[in-house]
């Protein structure tokens, strides 16, 4: 007669996770910090974009998160929170700023008027335009830098793939999701 497992669930999955890291490679290792890498240097394109056509970094982040909101032009603070990744006060705060340098306008839902919608401005339009279009140029690096990834993403068990967001389902490409959307990248 055997003894019965005495192992938790946490034992367990340490002694997964040690198999699954055992099997880790220089080139994992190599394409994630390639991945950094060319993320951050997108990131900082995009920034001096963004300097360029006379906003801040985080005004054309927050330009972009509600214009690239698939509710827009109905898009709430709630809304703007989650996609920014910020604290409903924080994002007030944000918006607030934008309203009165005049690249969004607030509307009343009328459905219920204790919530708000936030679009933006023609002026907002325009900053977020020029930096969009300059940022195309910019994402061609991201991409090929993805594929790679990608690549090394398929030999790896589909259980550690799916791990990465939850749902047991791989995430949509960048291109699938532009593709459902009907939205270009920027």
């Amino acid at each position: 007669m055997t003894a019965p497992d005495r192992r938790t669930p946490l034992m367990c999955e340490d002694a997964g996770r040690a198999a699954e890291e055992a099997r880790l490679t220089d080139a994992d290792y190599q394409a994630q910090a390639e991945f950094r890498y060319a993320l951050r240097r997108f990131v900082r394109l995009s920034e001096n974009h963004a300097r360029a056509a006379g906003a801040t970094p985080q005004q054309h982040q927050l330009l972009l998160a509600i214009r690239g909101h698939p509710s827009y032009p109905q898009v709430s603070i709630t809304d703007i929170a989650e996609r920014l990744q910020l604290r409903h006060h924080s994002t007030s705060l944000l918006v607030d700023r934008a309203v009165r340098r005049g690249l969004l306008r607030r509307a009343a839902d009328p459905a219920d008027l204790r919530r708000v919608f936030v679009s933006l401005t023609d002026e907002g339009n325009g900053i977020l335009a020029r930096v969009t279009l300059a940022n195309r140029a910019a994402m061609r690096p991201l991409e090929d830098t993805l594929l790679r990834m990608r690549a090394l993403m398929g030999r790896m068990p589909a259980e550690a793939r799916a791990g990465g967001n939850g749902s047991g389902q791989e995430p949509a490409t960048a291109a699938e999701t532009r593709r459902r959307s009907g939205t270009h990248a920027g």
